[in-house]
């Protein structure tokens, strides 16, 4: 099956979503209520921002209107609305720039797509297209003036018109192709649609020199001109909705072959070179949760930093959202501006919001993030070959046996598994036994119990509880890591960990959860931790703890806990859903992965002894590697 028709299925199931962190820490503001659709977002000469954005009715309209905002403090504080075109038909889809000598202008389309009802109806009327000037910082206005002759039917300008080095501007444009069409432009064969760029050479007031960027499979079209004379086309693909990406280094005349960037439905797409020579892609995100995302090239769009994509937003209600728009002001903040038909955190209004943040903590190395609140809609499971949070395997996984057991048998699997550990007897007051650690009705189960203890551990301070624990006969570092597991339901801790202290200089732990089942105050809490008890030969003492606090009662039911570990980072996922990034310091030796319980009375408290035996059950344990 082609991968790109595999993804697009894969969506449609339910089993992608976003597992990325948030942009928690940026300002938000409301640039406009009632309205706010389609922004597009610009740099003036001056500094200062200005916006257009739709007005006067929703989506899809006929009253729909196109209407100016102005920002003179950064995206702080916005000016209302004030109308650019409001014609008897349906004005929609702008495009927005300044030219070199200041001139604003806005293209669009005005749809007569409507029938008499005002039932939209692409049967009738058709999509034409116009643009306006203003020479007074978007003041006042020009009356419409027709787009010149194009190859394209019922489309629409989008996104940022730019300026080329000698003061060319570009427009891009997009539609269906005009089989009338009798202009030079060659088309070819079997065309149906067109992404393409109009030219200026006189400051917007006129446009010509149409040239294609693509005829194949792509509609709404963002542009950045390079400093090393590339121009990079970032486009909405017209079946899936994913961006494609394709470069051009004479000036927009040839384009190269159109490369995937995001997933389906992830569209469409704005560029914006930073001053310190990083590239930022967002997009509208409609993949829940929904809202808009970003990425960032270092090398100019050449590669992508994929992994650490963040969303800048992911409260919108439904997929009536996005179109970001960005832009860098003078001081180093970057302006996103997207719309949303609602928020769960803001209002159910329809809205153009602005998100507002440096550069540098925008997509800063991130040492440490964990998620606030609920999961939200969380990924379905399409097949067992990969993990929950990466069904359509983006990660390139390969099954890793060692560390992987479905625990289908009737005793546990002793070429893989030890019972106990020969460094640690357990937690005092309870001991780990053997005899706790079983395997039946296809899962692994750690048993806490209240019993005498052998009287030679009472010395070592063991007496009345015994618990369990086991370890895995393989050591490793890096892969992923994914358990299906239902926590004992008391005081008794059910732990899932990596460790070692028998490599030469080095003591680590990876605590994936440490989880207090029935413990007062933590029922709820998902207990992440990190321990650096010696590192390079060195005493050196550090934890690095975090929580995710969820709206259930872990012990109630069984749920799908994933850790994933690389020379970079180490993240923790629930129910196929990021909670914890942490950046990788000091885990990079190999580690036993290791389930057990203990009584924790410092921190857990004691169990109830009404509460024992209680067992902390494991369904699967799947582990894979990087094919690379």
């Amino acid at each position: 099956m082609d991968f790109s028709l595999y993804l697009f299925l894969a969506y449609l199931s339910g089993a992608i979503n976003e597992n990325i962190p948030f942009l928690e820490t940026a300002e938000r503001v409301v640039a406009v209520k009632g309205g706010g659709y389609f922004p597009v977002l610009i740099k003036l000469n001056d500094g200062t921002l200005g916006a257009v954005v739709r007005g006067g009715a929703p989506h899809i309209g006929i009253k729909g209107r196109l209407d100016w905002i102005h920002s003179e403090n950064g995206g702080e504080t916005w000016s209302n609305p004030s109308v650019i075109v409001d014609s008897e038909f349906d004005d929609r889809n702008p495009a927005l720039g300044q030219m070199a000598d200041g001139t604003i202008i806005m293209a669009y389309a005005e749809a007569s797509t409507y029938n008499d009802k005002g039932e939209f109806d692409t049967s009738i009327g058709a999509y034409t297209l116009f643009y306006v000037i203003s020479n007074d910082n978007g003041k006042t206005w020009s009356k419409k003036i027709p787009f010149p002759n194009i190859p394209i039917k019922n489309g629409s300008p989008f996104g940022k018109i730019i300026l080329l080095p000698d003061g060319t501007a570009i427009m891009p444009v997009y539609g269906g192709y005009d089989s009338n069409y009798k202009g030079t432009v060659k088309i070819p064969e079997n065309t149906k649609i067109i992404s393409g760029l109009l030219r200026s050479t006189d400051n917007g007031r006129t446009w010509r020199d149409f040239s294609i960027i693509s005829a194949t499979n792509h509609n709404e079209t963002a542009i950045v001109y390079l400093p090393d004379g590339r121009l990079i086309a970032m486009m909405r693909t017209e079946s899936d909705g994913r961006l494609d990406q394709s470069e051009s280094t004479d000036n927009g005349y040839m384009w190269s072959e159109p490369k995937p960037v995001t997933l389906p439905s992830q569209h469409p797409a704005d560029l914006c070179l930073l001053k310190d020579g990083r590239l930022i892609l967002v997009y509208g995100n409609r993949i829940k949760p929904y809202g808009v995302g970003a990425m960032i090239s270092k090398d100019m769009g050449k590669t992508w930093e994929s992994d650490k994509r963040i969303l800048t937003a992911w409260t919108s209600l439904n997929t009536d959202c996005g179109y970001p728009s960005v832009v860098q002001i003078d001081d180093g903040t970057v302006i996103i501006m997207y719309y949303s038909v609602g928020t769960s955190d803001i209002s159910s209004e329809e809205m153009a919001i602005v998100v507002r943040d440096k550069a540098e903590d925008l997509f800063s190395d991130q040492t440490e993030w964990a998620r606030v609140g609920l999961l939200g809609e969380t990924p379905r499971r399409i097949n067992d070959e990969y993990p929950l949070s990466d069904q359509v395997n983006r990660g390139d996984w390969v099954k890793y046996e060692p560390m992987s057991d479905e625990f289908n048998g009737d005793d546990l699997n002793t070429n893989k598994w030890v019972r106990n550990m020969y460094w640690w007897r357990g937690r005092q007051p309870a001991l780990f036994m053997e005899k706790n650690v079983t395997v039946s009705d296809g899962k692994l189960h750690l048993t806490m119990c209240k019993e005498q203890i052998p009287e030679e551990f009472n010395q070592y301070g063991y007496h009345d509880y015994s618990s369990a624990a086991l370890y895995t006969k393989d050591r490793t570092h890096y892969g992923y890591f994914e358990v299906k597991a239902k926590p004992m339901n008391s005081a008794g801790s059910s732990s899932f960990w990596f460790q070692q202290d028998d490599k030469p200089g080095y003591s680590t732990e990876i605590d994936v959860f440490e989880i207090g089942g029935k413990a007062k105050d933590y029922e709820y809490k998902y207990n992440m931790n990190l321990h650096i008890q010696r590192i390079a030969n060195e005493d050196k003492r550090m934890s690095f703890g975090g929580v995710w606090v969820a709206p259930w009662r872990f012990a109630d039911d069984y749920h799908i806990y994933g850790f994933e570990w690389d020379e970079n980072y180490l993240k923790y996922y629930v129910d196929g859903i990021l909670v914890r990034i942490i950046k990788n310091t000091y885990c990079h030796q190999g580690l036993y992965l290791i389930f057990d319980s203990e009584t924790m009375p410092e921190w857990f408290g004691m169990p109830e002894d009404s509460d024992l035996p209680s067992t902390f059950s494991i369904e699967y344990v799947r582990a894979w590697k990087k094919s690379k």
